[in-house]
C-alpha cells in the first residue's frame, strides 16, 4: 500500500494536468520551461 501512495498522486497530478483548461495559444518561454521542469521531475 505504502507504495502505491506516490503512484497514484503523481497519477492524480498527471489527470488534473490533462483535463485542465489549456489556452489556445500558450506563450513560448513558460511552455519551453514547463515541460523541462516535468521532464526533469518525473523521471520514468
Amino acid at each position: 500500500m505504502h507504495r502505491r501512495g506516490p503512484r497514484l498522486r503523481i497519477r492524480q497530478l498527471l489527470a488534473a494536468e490533462r483535463f485542465a483548461p489549456r489556452d489556445p495559444r500558450p506563450p513560448p518561454l513558460p511552455r519551453a520551461f514547463g515541460r523541462r521542469s516535468m521532464n526533469r521531475g518525473f523521471v520514468h
